[in-house]
């Protein structure tokens, strides 16, 4: 598992390692200009997905 060290110590472990999935694929999509929508770069995922 991966996560952001500042968020482990602000969220907690756990906490840390859900939040590094969206974050990665909101990243990936500004830097490939994908999914910009009202101003912000989005992404969508479902539970299976995240595993």
């Amino acid at each position: 598992m991966y996560f952001d060290v500042e968020d482990a110590k602000k969220y907690g472990v756990e906490e840390a390692i859900l939040l590094h999935n969206p974050a990665f694929w909101v990243t990936f999509n500004k830097k490939h200009d994908q999914n910009f929508h009202d101003g912000h770069y989005w992404t969508s995922n479902n539970l299976s997905a995240m595993d």
